[in-house]
């Protein structure tokens, strides 16, 4: 389950853990406290990231000048996409 879930998270732009229960016909609370496991295991972390950008807040160009609210993002990191590409 833990490797469908970041499966998941690598497919999807938006979180949205009721939709990742859905799809893989489990709980929201199943999948939340999976999502922390992720994190904790390192497979996953939080970036921070523009709305309307896919270019990180902290490596724009126009960081000094953007009037857009950056969001929390999760991306997956190298050692998850290891894991992924084992799938």
């Amino acid at each position: 389950m833990l490797k469908d879930v970041l499966k998941e998270l690598s497919e999807i732009r938006v979180l949205s853990t009721s939709l990742i229960a859905k799809k893989l016909n489990t709980s929201e609370a199943l999948v939340e406290e999976i999502i922390q496991q992720l994190y904790r295991m390192e497979y996953i972390k939080n970036d921070e990231g523009c709305a309307t950008s896919d270019v990180k807040c902290s490596s724009c160009a126009y960081k000094s000048m953007c009037t857009s609210t950056p969001i929390k993002t999760i991306s997956i990191t190298d050692k998850g996409k290891t894991l992924l590409k084992k799938l």
